[in-house]
């Protein structure tokens, strides 16, 4: 029995089944016992079939009630979900806070520091606060994961965004990974600790990432493997590998809640958050 799921000509998620049988040689005297064995046989594999066409067309219908999520395998995208991940396409009202907003996957928004809200249009998350460092967070489950969000800059000013891991309860510790235009304005790829201040240690700096054009979308991933390595990719740069050490496994390891940082009010739109094992 073969199943497939797929998509026809228009986009629609499709379901096929396709029962294969197989036949044998028998004696002509257990001709009737194998009629009779052969009509179970076909019953019990078209009750199994049905069974399986009604659980794809759900796993269909889960993947779909994500939203915004598009293209990429079924079930990745079904991993993400409200158990295992946290989704959200920052659709909405344009102006309205992040603060208590319901991500796609149906977890809370924490802004812990300064404040965000959606970008006029209602298609993406920015900075809406003077304050150089600005986090938020949502609840996650998984200390093995992939994170990413999609940064866009909106001018050529001083800018700088990114992920905010490994948050604890309080939302004021964790780990940043951001970019920014760096000194030479080559583009770079800061990891660093937020430990309860208002400001980011650096553990880590690559440099070389690139400076996009204002307007154009980049997606920055991070990938923890739950022990304390981090596998970093911006767009085309990387990937590279950043491992904390012994004492910072201790402070963040155990953490799961995952968000977003701004280390410069104002300078970048934020979409397409997700975090998935």
């Amino acid at each position: 029995m073969n199943i497939d799921l797929g998509r026809d000509s228009r986009g629609a998620a499709t379901v096929q089944v396709d029962v294969i049988s197989g036949a044998a040689t028998q004696p002509a005297t257990d001709v009737a016992v194998e009629h009779r064995q052969s009509r179970r046989h076909r019953a019990g594999l078209a009750a199994l079939a049905t069974g399986l066409v009604i659980l794809a067309i759900a796993t269909v219908a889960s993947a779909k009630s994500l939203g915004g999520i598009t293209g990429g395998n079924l079930f990745t995208q079904i991993k993400a979900g409200p158990v295992l991940g946290v989704v959200d396409t920052f659709t909405g009202t344009g102006g309205s806070t992040l603060a208590g907003r319901t991500a796609d996957t149906g977890q809370k928004w924490t802004v812990s520091r300064s404040t965000f809200a959606l970008n006029a249009g209602g298609t993406a998350l920015a900075s809406t606060s003077s304050a150089a460092l600005a986090t938020a967070w949502v609840p996650g489950t998984l200390t093995a994961y992939t994170a990413q969000v999609d940064l866009t800059r909106v001018n050529t000013t001083a800018t700088s965004g990114g992920l905010y891991l490994n948050v604890d309860a309080t939302g004021l510790f964790g780990l940043a990974v951001i970019w920014q235009p760096g000194a030479s304005s080559t583009g770079q790829i800061v990891f660093g600790k937020i430990a309860g201040g208002s400001t980011i240690t650096v553990l880590d700096t690559h440099t070389g990432a690139g400076v996009p054009a204002v307007g154009t979308a980049v997606t920055l991933t991070v990938v923890c493997n739950g022990s304390g390595t981090y596998t970093i990719t911006y767009g085309a740069f990387g990937p590279y590998t950043v491992t904390l050490s012994a004492a910072d496994i201790t402070t963040y390891g155990s953490n799961k809640n995952v968000g977003v940082v701004s280390d410069h009010s104002n300078k970048n739109l934020y979409d397409n958050f997700l975090a998935k094992p």
